[in-house]
Order: structure tokens, then C-alpha cells, then sequence
């Protein structure tokens, strides 16, 4: 039996290297040995979804919408997916009560769902997600959700969970944060945030945050960790600082304008008196950065907003 960690070396822009380490406990006496990475757009599969293309003609307000998404058969096994809203649009005067998920997957295909409950007229919802390998050496998947918090209540405004990387990292990695369900009291403000803090090679702190008046009922985010360094990948966060767009300057420049870019809602900060509603929008991507926009509908009041991206060569 080999019992052995992988750690990445030699990551330059285009390629890296992976050595496996013996461990304690090899009875085969196997040797070091290198092998080179994948670039992230072989190892991965992204798309989006969206409430227009589930529902029916005249069924706006129709609670669970669901449709099938067809997965790259790049994947051997059942892969781990990761979710993030990207668009919103709930009518005032009921309860903003969003959840977005993955049911049935298996290696070519899952199941895409957006719900909604009670008073709450849910008119567009839209989604990205983003597929890995399940148990891949370098890129890491997970959740959390305010219910795992045993003394979370709604006016308790701040929870976070102890995450642990299943595999640690040579040196602290990347790591990015998606809002994926919303529930809020309808006669309060919508105040949200999500972020990560302390991250180490072993795991982090994910944070969920309300503030103000708002009641916060429950939330949950999925988060992506993967090297430092890897080829083929960068990601950020983007917080304007006034108003809700901004320019983004990738922290490495690609060779290439990247294949894809994937968004999700990290931060809402949105008055009740109006409908609660926004879209990411990405704009003149290049091999250097992007612009970024988080825009309202009809009379919504949306004082700021923010986005976490990963971007694919």
C-alpha cells in the first residue's frame, strides 16, 4: 500500500510539476517521482442557469424550477460541483427567499435547481457552477450554510466555520466565496457578505455576515480553493469601493484572453422598500483584466454590491 501527499513545485505560467512524497506507512519503497499539472480548463467544467430557461410560458412566480445540465465526460467519477447567483429579481413586499443546487449528479450529467417558498415572487434567478474531480489533489470544493451554526438565529448577524483542506497545500492557496441561497425578512434591509480570512495550507475561516436591521433567516456559500500559482487560473474580488461597478487588472497577465470568466454574488447591500434584485455583468475581458458590473432592475435601490471571479485561460 502507497501512502503519500502530492505537492506542487515549479509552477511557471504555462506548466507545473507534481511530486509525490512517500509517507510513513509505503510498504512498496516507492520513490519520489514528478509529473506535470494540467492546465485548469482540462481539469475543470463551468456554465451557467438561469429561472428563464426552467420555467414554462406565464409561470413567473413557480416556487421549484429545475432542468438537467450535460457535464464535460472529461470526469472519471462523480464530480464536486460549486454554485454562485449571478442574477436575482424578487418582487417587495414578501420575503427574498432564494436557494440554488445540485441534485443527482453523476459523471455526465446533474440535476440544476432553483427554489423559492413561501410569499416570495421569485421573477429571474441565474446561476454559475463550476465542476472539479471529486477528491483532486489540488482544487478543493465545499459549503457551508448558517444552520450548521447550532446557536445561529437570525439577528445574530455573524457565523463562520472552521474549514480543513482534505489535502493541505504546500504554501496557503487561492480561495474563492459564492453566495448560493438567500432568505430575508421582508420588512428589513438586505445586507449580506461573505468572505474568507486566516487561510493557512490546512484550511481557513469562512465568514457569513448580515449587519444593520436586516434579518437574515438563512444563507449558504460554496468555496473553491486550488494552488497558488496554478497554471491556467487567477481569481479575485471585487468591492468597489463606490457604486457597483469597477475595473479588474488580473493579478497575473495570461497569454491568451481567457476562455471563460466565472462570477458569483459575494456581497448585497440593498434597500427593502424596493424590489431586491441584481446581475453580474462581465465586460471587454482581456488577457490583462475586465470591467465588472452589479446591476438593479426596475425601482431597486441597490447601495453596494460585490463579486467573486475566477478566471480560465
Amino acid at each position: 500500500m502507497l501512502i503519500a501527499e502530492y505537492r506542487t513545485t515549479g509552477i511557471d505560467k504555462t506548466t507545473a510539476t507534481v511530486e509525490m512524497i512517500a509517507l510513513p506507512g509505503d510498504i512498496t519503497g516507492a520513490k519520489e517521482h514528478e509529473r506535470p499539472v494540467a492546465p485548469a480548463r482540462e481539469m475543470l467544467d463551468w456554465g451557467m442557469f438561469d429561472i428563464q430557461l426552467m420555467r414554462p410560458p406565464n409561470t413567473d412566480t413557480r416556487h421549484h424550477n429545475h432542468m438537467f445540465i450535460k457535464i464535460s465526460p472529461k470526469f472519471a467519477t462523480r464530480p464536486a460541483i460549486m454554485l454562485g447567483l449571478t442574477s436575482l429579481e424578487a418582487d417587495r413586499g414578501a420575503g427574498v427567499r432564494v436557494q440554488t443546487t445540485v441534485e443527482n449528479v453523476h459523471k455526465h450529467i446533474f440535476g440544476a435547481h432553483i427554489r423559492s417558498w413561501e410569499d416570495t415572487k421569485l421573477y429571474r434567478a441565474g446561476c454559475t457552477w463550476l465542476a472539479m474531480p471529486d477528491e483532486h489533489p489540488h482544487f478543493q470544493i465545499g459549503s457551508f450554510n448558517t444552520w450548521d451554526d447550532p446557536a445561529w438565529k437570525p439577528e445574530k448577524y455573524v457565523t463562520h466555520r472552521e474549514v480543513v483542506f482534505a489535502h493541505p497545500y504546500e504554501v496557503p492557496p487561492k480561495v474563492v466565496l459564492w453566495l448560493n441561497k438567500l432568505d430575508f425578512c421582508c420588512q428589513r434591509n438586505e445586507h449580506i457578505m461573505t468572505f474568507a480570512s486566516g487561510v493557512t495550507r490546512t484550511g481557513f475561516t469562512a465568514h457569513i455576515h448580515s449587519w444593520g436591521d436586516t434579518y437574515l433567516y438563512a444563507a449558504s456559500i460554496s468555496w473553491f480553493a486550488y494552488p497558488d500559482g496554478y497554471p491556467g487560473i487567477c481569481s479575485g474580488t471585487v468591492l468597489p469601493e463606490t457604486g457597483t461597478s469597477d475595473v479588474v487588472e488580473f493579478e497575473k497577465k495570461f497569454e491568451n484572453t481567457p476562455t471563460a470568466v466565472l462570477v458569483g454574488l459575494n456581497k448585497l447591500e440593498s434597500d427593502h422598500k424596493s424590489r431586491c434584485s441584481f446581475s453580474i455583468i462581465t465586460e471587454a475581458v482581456s488577457e490583462f483584466g475586465m470591467g465588472i458590473r452589479v446591476e438593479g432592475f426596475g425601482d431597486t435601490v441597490l447601495h453596494s454590491a460585490g463579486v467573486a471571479y475566477i478566471a480560465i485561460e
